[in-house]
């Protein structure tokens, strides 16, 4: 399986890749003793004390690429031998000399990914997401698109009247290959109200659950 990685996953594999194993040591404990590891951004500043080699930008990127792997794992719903070995597979056949590998070295490389994608905080929250992702389809985007559309009688020379229309287009991922789909409505005027009303109640129930997650202490693992 050739993983979805774009050029920032890549950056940060390599990152991992040329870290000393002082490094390599310091950043497991700290990713460790950390109980959740939900924004990325926040933990590299938390765990930066811990991890003093390595520069905090660095250490961003890392967690963010090491977040992503998960998150794929996650959806790929395969196990964890397997996409290491998918992992390695990928990152064998990379072009460049900054991606040549012996056989020692990649054999390094593989046990310092086996440790990264083991760490039991990042799994929790590739968990979380995948159960948040859970569904048929995943919605990616929407717009709006207003118009006026004439209406003729018997004679074509001019309208007779018009009608005001709004095509409500929903932009959606389905399957696990996540294809990219879109799919149209035309609503009119009550529509738009009963719309705006189902959204303003999604809204008010959004913030009654995160105030109870809140209340009984429970971080919020997907922001």
């Amino acid at each position: 399986m050739i993983l979805p990685l774009d050029k920032d996953d890549l950056a940060a594999i390599k990152k991992i890749k040329d870290l000393s194993d002082k490094s390599m040591q310091q950043l497991l404990a700290a990713l460790r003793s950390e109980q959740i590891i939900a924004d990325c951004a926040d933990t590299a500043k938390k765990i930066a004390p811990k991890v003093p080699s390595v520069k905090l930008s660095d250490l961003t990127k890392i967690l963010e690429g090491l977040s992503t792997l998960y998150r794929i794992r996650e959806i790929a719903d395969v196990v964890p031998s397997k996409f290491l070995s998918d992992l390695m597979h990928d990152v064998r056949n990379m072009k460049g000399p900054d991606w040549r590998f012996g056989e020692e070295s990649l054999k390094a490389v593989r046990e310092r990914f086996n440790s990264l994608l083991n760490v039991e905080p990042f799994a929790t929250v590739s968990k979380a997401y995948g159960l948040q992702r859970e569904g048929e389809r995943l919605y990616c985007g929407s717009r709006i698109l207003s118009d006026i559309r004439p209406v003729f009688g018997k004679e074509l020379k001019r309208p007779v009247g018009a009608v005001i229309t709004h095509t409500l287009r929903l932009g959606y991922h389905e399957g696990t290959e996540g294809e990219h789909k879109q799919l149209y409505f035309v609503l009119d005027s009550d529509d738009l109200e009963s719309l705006m009303y189902v959204l303003g109640r999604a809204q008010v129930k959004d913030k009654a659950l995160r105030e109870l997650l809140a209340k009984a202490k429970l971080p919020d693992l997907i922001f």
